[in-house]
């Protein structure tokens, strides 16, 4: 059986994972820095306001560059697929989405201040094959899997000033944010050299 060692950089500064309250972390607001450094998301495209799931849906998954701005709450029930160029944020602390992000073969996004609040079987949030990537000032609970995962050879992310929590003992897997692949040695070669990501703040 072959044997695949996978090298996985993570930077970690003062990094606290705190799993009560639903405040965001108290703290200016930041620039991107880390390995996500660069990323610009929607960049200065104009900014559009979704209040209904199929208008989140809609704009997240559209080509080109797009600034969403969530208000209120949204309930999707399901994974929301985003696409590169886009910067996803709440308008402030109350902005919830009831639901997750799917984000797969993308570069370049931005999701935050947002509660994240993940009901079924999707994670909080899951990237795949994915670059350049800021979670910022994000409140992730409940998912039945992970609630950040990074897998399958994305990288180049930074997760700054989040917090990922469980409100119940009962929930099966309780993962905060996987990093690496499952299947052991067949994830090898999507894994290897890459995998960096800095962890600051959460």
């Amino acid at each position: 059986m072959p044997s695949y060692k996978i090298n996985f950089e993570v930077s970690v500064i003062s990094s606290i994972i705190s799993f009560v309250g639903l405040a965001f972390a108290a703290c200016p607001d930041p620039t991107v820095n880390g390995f996500a450094t660069g990323t610009t998301g929607g960049g200065g495209a104009a900014a559009v306001t979704v209040t209904t799931a199929a208008d989140l849906i809609a704009n997240a998954k559209a080509s080109g560059s797009k600034v969403i701005v969530v208000k209120g709450t949204i309930t999707a029930n399901a994974a929301i697929t985003a696409t590169s160029n886009k910067t996803i944020r709440g308008i402030d602390e109350n902005a919830t989405i009831i639901g997750g992000f799917d984000i797969r073969d993308q570069a370049n996004i931005i999701i935050k201040n947002l509660n994240i609040h993940v009901v079924g079987s999707v994670d909080g949030i899951a990237s795949g094959t994915s670059t350049k990537i800021w979670y910022d000032h994000l409140n992730i609970w409940d998912a039945s899997d992970g609630l950040l995962d990074t897998t399958l050879g994305s990288g180049y992310q930074t997760v700054s000033w989040c917090k990922f929590w469980y409100s119940s003992s009962s929930l099966d897997h309780r993962l905060a944010s996987l990093l690496s692949s499952w299947g052991g040695s067949s994830n090898g070669p999507e894994d290897e050299g890459k995998l960096h990501v800095t962890y600051h703040h959460n």
